[in-house]
């Protein structure tokens, strides 16, 4: 993983942007920045981090060095604690400096069975600033009501006090009413009622055939009652390509045109522009996307400015550039769920400080260098995803979404289409749902699926490439989640006989394996589509020695091949190797026969067995993960090349097996 990141420009000394310092797990623990001009007003930033003993963040303060020898300022911090190895409990969040009149919110989180988030409040320390000058109050509370499907029934949001600085909560009491044909989609937010859906409309929604949203509208009303705000009525109106992409939204007041936006995808289906225009329909700005760069153009097509994100795994800085030679730096930090939570320039002046109600809106936004600079500066906000001036929906790449539906507005792209892939994860088949219900504990990096948080970006792709190094180009190691959002590492090559696609074996190994916590799935190639399901659950964990499974153990040792043998497992300690190095280095489960020492211990022909040979311990994970077919000689970890496995077929047995 890289540590450091550097910014070289024209004319100008090589600034260390940022420097990463790991803890022996390999979890950040600092990030710092020493300006060139160390005497300047902020000679240096940092970011700090401690971790409990599952490598959950605990608390991440950010903090500033002031002018030549001043002390130490605090920027923001939040500081968290867990319902034992589950999800966050309570996060204090501080927007500036501790101490007396801190402005500091203390957030309470509430669970049900399904880990779905149930209620927040928001607590607000008095810190001279009104409505909380003196006393505190509630900032934010929302309750969160589900179906038996878990789809939300019903949510109850609302501001306290009042809007805070900046702040964007739609106070809320609504029931959620489904369209009675597809019932899955939502087609009006109705004031709470005795009876469910009789209230009046707060906002209703209108889709096409393929589950896109083409109208959200908003009837007339005064802040902070109706979303719009305005007190008239809204409506936004969408159009979708034949690929199911957003391609225009048009925003109306009272029924007439005030602006629209166009979005531009390349080949691949990210979205690479956006054009603006006025309700005339003449061009205002294009803002053209070139991987984390951003540039802006006026109406006659002039660059305005170009943003350049840096990244280290999670965005570190902005550079803003205005002109051929003048630049201006930005230092950005992100906290729980990776939601933007300060921005701080090189001249030390704090750009935006945000804290945010847990579906994404904005409880309070700071702006101490003037609205330009802060929130109006600063779309990348919940999720670190860029959220859209017109319509206020967040692009995540697959889809958009709306933090005052708490949902989606166009249908999961796989489980529309493929709905059987849900069978062992049925929460996933809710098309329109985000994060599953609980934005604190599970991200959705592209709009594709919820990915838990409790396990870093930087530590899932840690752990991605260091599978990747050992099976080589043999297989490809990919991270998916299970049906609690766990991390899944799944090392897949496809077996050599298929059936429409996937053998049974496989097959059978996907739905076993789909609900576990991190599991690292081993699709072998040498299962035929024949090879019953007793079989695999023998080779992938059944003792015969103790007569019971341990697929559902939480680390099951990894088994030797030849199942309940305790002498052979004696014998072959770098089994253990397979455990300190996959299973503590990965934190995931091993469903795989460690076949240490010992390369064909079935019969290659009637009456033999394989011969042993000596085998490294990469060898071994590599023989299993690329599957018992044969080991690369050049392979760190092969074995001698003629001892490649034989296929089991009469007609072909004495063939080496074909590359994969």
């Amino acid at each position: 993983m890289p540590s450091r990141i550097d910014l070289e420009r024209t004319g100008v000394t090589t600034q260390v942007m940022a420097q990463q310092t790991r803890n022996v797990a390999g979890l950040v623990t600092k990030r710092r920045t020493d300006q060139v001009a160390a005497t300047g007003p902020m000679p240096w930033i940092e970011s700090n981090w401690a971790y409990d003993t599952l490598g959950r963040v605990t608390s991440q303060t950010v903090q500033k060095g002031a002018n030549a020898g001043g002390a130490t300022e605090q920027v923001a911090q939040q500081v968290l604690a867990y319902l034992g190895n589950d999800d966050p409990d309570s996060m204090v969040h501080t927007l500036g400096a501790s101490g007396t009149n801190a402005n500091a919110k203390t957030y309470a989180f509430g669970y049900d069975w399904r880990h779905q988030l149930t209620n927040t409040t928001v607590t607000q320390a008095a810190y001279g600033v009104a409505p909380y000058a003196t006393t505190s109050g509630t900032a934010f509370a929302g309750t969160y009501d589900y179906g038996n499907a878990g789809r939300l029934k019903k949510a109850n949001v609302g501001a306290g006090l009042g809007p805070m600085a900046g702040g964007e909560v739609k106070t809320r009491n609504v029931d959620y009413c489904y369209d009675p044909v597809d019932k899955e989609r939502v087609v009006a937010l109705k004031t709470a009622a005795a009876t469910p859906c009789t209230g009046a409309a707060y906002a209703t929604y209108a889709y096409d055939d393929a589950g896109n949203q083409t109208q959200r509208a908003y009837p007339a009303g005064s802040a902070p009652t109706s979303p719009s705000g305005s007190g008239s009525a809204e409506t936004f109106d969408y159009v979708y390509d034949g690929d199911d992409r957003l391609r225009r939204v048009t925003k109306k007041v009272a029924g007439a045109v005030v602006a629209s936006e166009e979005y531009w995808y390349d080949e691949q289906g990210a979205r690479v522009g956006v054009l603006t225009r006025d309700s005339a329909g003449t061009k205002q700005e294009l803002r053209w996307f070139i991987g984390d760069t951003q540039a802006h153009y006026d109406a006659a097509g002039v660059v305005t400015n170009v943003y350049s994100h840096l990244s280290l795994g999670t965005p570190i800085a902005r550079v803003e550039r205005t002109g051929n030679t003048t630049t201006a730096v930005e230092y950005q930090f992100h906290g729980l769920a990776s939601n933007t939570i300060a921005a701080v320039g090189a001249d030390g002046i704090v750009k935006a400080n945000l804290a945010y109600a847990p579906y994404g809106e904005l409880i309070e936004g700071q702006q101490p260098a003037g609205p330009a600079a802060g929130l109006a500066a600063h779309p990348r906000r919940m999720n670190d995803k860029y959220i859209d001036d017109l319509s206020s929906l967040a692009y995540y790449g697959a889809r958009y979404y709306d933090n005052v539906l708490i949902g989606w507005t166009q249908r999961d792209p796989l489980y529309r289409r493929i709905p059987d892939v849900a069978g062992a994860m049925p929460r996933h088949a809710n098309l329109y749902q985000f994060t599953l219900s609980n934005p604190l504990r599970y991200t959705d990096p592209d709009g594709r699926s919820a990915v838990d948080v409790s396990q870093t970006a930087a530590q899932r792709e840690a752990n991605q490439q260091y599978l990747q190094e050992i099976v080589g180009d043999q297989a490809v190691v990919v991270t998916e989640t299970t049906a609690e959002g766990e991390a899944r590492y799944l090392v897949i090559q496809e077996d050599h006989q298929k059936a429409n696609g996937k053998s049974e074996a496989t097959a059978y190994l996907m739905d076993m394996t789909a609900s576990m916590d991190a599991v690292l799935l081993i699709q072998n190639v040498d299962w035929s589509k024949d090879t019953t399901p007793a079989q695999i659950e023998k080779d992938h964990g059944y003792d015969e020695t103790f007569g019971v499974s341990t697929r559902n153990a939480p680390n099951p040792e990894v088994e030797t091949h030849g199942g309940g043998s305790t002498a052979r497992k004696s014998q072959n300690p770098l089994s253990y190797w397979l455990e300190d190095h996959i299973i503590n280095r990965v934190s995931t489960t091993v469903r795989a026969r460690s076949v240490i020492n010992y390369t064909n211990l079935d019969e290659t022909a009637p009456g033999t067995s394989g011969r042993s040979v000596p085998i490294t311990a990469a060898g071994a994970l590599y023989h299993e993960v690329v599957g018992h077919g044969w080991l690369d000689q050049d392979h760190p970890g092969a074995i001698e090349t003629e001892n490649r496995w034989r296929r089991e077929d009469p007609a072909r047995r004495g063939e080496e097996r074909a590359k994969p």
